[in-house]
């Protein structure tokens, strides 16, 4: 799965900010939810589109996890993560 969504990437530049549908690397660790940095996920809100870009740069990630629980849900900052890659949508 993950070798097919790159190749559907679309060239990022280094101030782009994350957009839904993006796959995103955590730079930091989450202990709560047993995620470390580099855990990727995906962007599935973009706060930020819906406060007319006034509010801050907030995303809800969904990332899979190692045990039991499946997947996890938690609202992070730009700061918090690093694109990997944006799926070109036709």
């Amino acid at each position: 799965l993950l070798a097919d969504f790159r190749s559907h990437k679309v060239p990022l530049h280094s101030d782009d900010k994350p957009e839904e549908g993006d796959l995103v690397a955590l730079r930091r660790s989450l202990p709560n939810y047993n995620l470390l940095p580099g855990a990727t996920g995906v962007v599935v809100v973009d706060y930020s589109s819906y406060s007319g870009g006034d509010g801050p740069l907030e995303y809800e990630v969904e990332f899979a996890s190692h045990d039991a629980a499946g997947k996890v849900l938690t609202t992070l900052t730009a700061d918090d993560v690093t694109i990997v890659s944006r799926p070109r949508f036709s």
